[in-house]
C-alpha cells in the first residue's frame, strides 16, 4: 500500500521482539489523553517518550532504550529511501485504543509534527479497524511498519477488538548527530502540562 498518505515500508524484521515488550506493559496507569484534557483521541498510552514531562514513567529513557534498538531495519530503510546522512528517532508511544474507540478527524500541526514521518506499527488489531488519511481509507498489518501522513485530516474508527500500535516520530538528518542530543531541538514550550 503505496498512496500520498500511507507509505507501507515493509514487515518489521523484530517483531515478535517488540511484541512480547508491548504485551508487558502497563496499560493501568494515567493515559496522556486523561493527563490534558485538551487531547482527543485514544485513551490509553504507555511508554511515551518525551512529550510529557509530568506525568510518571512518560520520560523514562529506559523504556525509550528498550525499544530503539528493535528499530534498526526502519531507520535503515528511512536512510537509504531518502538518502538520510542520519534519523533521530523523536518519540516512541504505545497506543491503545479500545474496541467501539474512534480517534476523531484532526490534523497535527504543532511541534516536530510538520517535519517528522509518522509511522505505525500495529502490534495486534482487527480488520475493523481502519484508518481514514485524506480521504483515503486503510487497515494496517500486524508487524508491518506504514507511515500515516498526519498533516491532513485523519481519524481512526474501531469497530472490531483492542488495539495496540508502537507509534514512531523520526525525523531525517542531512548530517551525522550524536545520540546525545537525541531530542535537543524540541523547545520546552512544546511540552504538554498537566
Amino acid at each position: 500500500m503505496i498512496t500520498d498518505n500511507f507509505i507501507d515500508y515493509g514487515e518489521s524484521e523484530n517483531f515478535d521482539k517488540i511484541k512480547e515488550l508491548a504485551l508487558q506493559e502497563d496499560f493501568s496507569r494515567k493515559s496522556m489523553r486523561e493527563a490534558n484534557s485538551a487531547q482527543c483521541c485514544t485513551r490509553t498510552v504507555v511508554g511515551l517518550f518525551n512529550i510529557l514531562e509530568d506525568v510518571p514513567g512518560f520520560m523514562d529513557k529506559g523504556v525509550f532504550f528498550k525499544y530503539y534498538p528493535l528499530l534498526q531495519d526502519l531507520v535503515d530503510t528511512l536512510k537509504e529511501k531518502y538518502n538520510y546522512k542520519s534519523v533521530e528517532v523523536l518519540s516512541l508511544l504505545l497506543v491503545k485504543m479500545e474496541a467501539g474507540g474512534e480517534i476523531p478527524e484532526h490534523i497535527d500541526n504543532n511541534g516536530w509534527y510538520d517535519i517528522a514521518h509518522r509511522v505505525h506499527l500495529p502490534i495486534y488489531t482487527n480488520k475493523e479497524c481502519v484508518f481514514t488519511v485524506g480521504g483515503d481509507s486503510a487497515t494496517l498489518t500486524e508487524g508491518y511498519f506504514v507511515e500515516i501522513n498526519n498533516t491532513v485530516p485523519h481519524s481512526v474508527r474501531n469497530y472490531g477488538e483492542d488495539r495496540l500500535h508502537l507509534i514512531i516520530d523520526i525525523v531525517g538528518r542531512e548530517y551525522e548527530f550524536s545520540e546525545g542530543l537525541l531530542n535537543s531541538f524540541v523547545p520546552d514550550g512544546f511540552y504538554i502540562k498537566e
